[in-house]
């Protein structure tokens, strides 16, 4: 019988959360003030020693500014890139640029195949997912399952089995990844935006435009990349339908 060793958090870890679940409720958005260091101290029940070693971390990750006499405030930053820099400190993530990556070179091209191949069951299983995922977004739901039937409904219709097993196998990671940039994109009202998005990638591939599809899929996940992850001036990915 295995065991994995219990990982041991560092309080300033636990710190950095609670920060990051206000931040998540909305209670903290980009330019406020933090409480102070005695407030934190004293609500979280810890020292301020531990409380300047948190803030400290935050501030070396480019997450906070420390403004001497006034307090410590988050940067004005898009909430995707505090979310995922304060992931990235607490060690939880894979990288999602290479998730996304790997997840635009493999779902655009069963996108591809499924407008290809897909039979008219096919295309009311992807209908039928398409409509939870609307609905769950006009009932303000975060819809990351929803999302992810939607996509694994394209690979299967794709008639290419390697496409539903390697979604499988990183269904963890995308379904994380999916919660994140889902919340996350609707406290800021893009949930809509993202459904059309959907709306687009189901109607190329129900109308059998293989080329189409593949297109629609790939700007998609490109425009989550973009979303989530703030892409450098110069470097930005684009379509070249003769790829």
């Amino acid at each position: 019988m295995a065991f994995v060793p219990v990982e041991k958090k560092r309080i300033y870890h636990v710190i950095i959360e609670q920060i990051k679940g206000a931040i998540d409720r909305g209670e903290l958005k980009p330019g406020d003030r933090l409480p102070s260091e005695r407030k934190l101290a004293e609500s979280l029940s810890v020292s301020r020693s531990t409380i300047k070693e948190a803030i400290s971390v935050l501030e070396s990750a480019g997450i906070v500014d420390i403004r001497p006499g006034v307090g410590v405030f988050l940067r004005q930053n898009s909430l995707e890139h505090i979310i995922l820099d304060i992931n990235m400190i607490l060690g939880k993530k894979t990288n999602m640029v290479e998730l996304l990556e790997f997840r635009q070179a493999l779902e655009s091209n069963a996108a591809y195949y499924a407008a290809l191949r897909a039979t008219a069951e096919d295309h009311a299983r992807i209908k039928k997912a398409f409509e939870k995922l609307e609905q769950a977004v006009l009932d303000n739901r975060i819809a990351a399952l929803e999302d992810f039937a939607f996509h694994m409904e394209v690979c299967l219709a794709s008639k290419n089995m390697l496409f539903k097993k390697v979604l499988d196998s990183i269904s963890d990671v995308f379904l994380d990844g999916l919660k994140e940039s889902r919340s996350i994109s609707q406290k800021m009202g893009r949930s809509k935006i993202i459904l059309e998005e959907h709306r687009k990638i189901y109607e190329a591939i129900l109308s059998g435009d293989a080329t189409l599809s593949r297109k629609e899929m790939w700007e998609h996940i490109q425009k989550v990349k973009e979303r989530f992850i703030p892409v450098p001036s110069g470097t930005k990915d684009s379509f070249d339908l003769k790829r």
